[in-house]
């Protein structure tokens, strides 16, 4: 009977002991599996987050190519136009001889029938031609200054004076515009300046030089 006792005792330790042994081996393989998952996810966050700077780099890539053709475009085009346009500079004064030369002349011819067409900003009650004065020279026209600038093509700033039977009727500025020949463009005013009296003392002076230039103009002819 003892031994029979001492073996129930040990079958109920063994059976106690038991459930103890399972809860451990569970908490064991529950934290191994956590951080197999952890690192798991870890491992994929990493891999996320090289895609993510891979994409950074390659738009950051793409960007600096856009913008580097975007200024070399740019710089093309700039020097396209700068070549288009290799003679541009400041007014230049024209000497008297090209002052009475048939170049100028067409422009201040062309200037007069635009304001005779009613054209210009100045109304009738300035200097008031009709389009038949003008081009039949009732009304005359005398460039009293001239400059002349090289763009793609040639401005001229002129000062002109009217006369009728050689009476002053008044003075404006104005600038002109003449295209390059192959451009087949006509000749446009490009700005209006201002108008003078004739009693203006700038233009009593003009008038007064324009008229020597002509009587020394003549007297070559003469001579000549």
């Amino acid at each position: 009977r003892k031994p029979s006792a001492s073996l129930a005792h040990n079958h109920r330790v063994t059976t106690n002991n038991a459930p103890k042994l399972n809860k451990t081996t569970m908490t064991t393989r529950t934290g191994a599996l956590s951080s197999r998952l952890v690192l798991a996810f870890l491992a994929l966050l990493c891999v996320l987050a090289a895609v993510i700077i891979r994409g950074n780099r390659r738009s950051a890539t793409n960007s600096t190519r856009t913008i580097s053709k975007a200024t070399r475009m740019t710089k093309e085009t700039t020097s396209n136009n700068m070549r288009s346009r290799s003679m541009v500079g400041g007014y230049s004064a024209m000497d008297l001889e090209l002052l009475r030369s048939e170049e100028v002349l067409e422009i201040a011819t062309f200037a007069l029938a635009q304001h005779a067409a009613g054209l210009s900003p100045f109304g009738e009650t300035f200097a008031a031609v009709s389009p038949e004065e003008a081009e039949g020279g009732a009304v005359q026209i005398k460039v009293l200054e001239a400059q002349r600038q090289v763009v793609a093509g040639l401005n001229y700033k002129l000062t002109l004076a009217l006369t009728r039977e050689d009476a002053c009727l008044g003075a404006f500025r104005v600038t002109v515009y003449k295209p390059l020949p192959h451009m087949e463009q006509g000749l446009t005013v490009s700005s209006w300046g201002k108008t003078l009296g004739c009693d203006d003392e700038e233009v009593v002076d003009l008038l007064e030089m324009a008229k020597e230039g002509e009587e020394e103009t003549a007297l070559r002819v003469e001579e000549g």
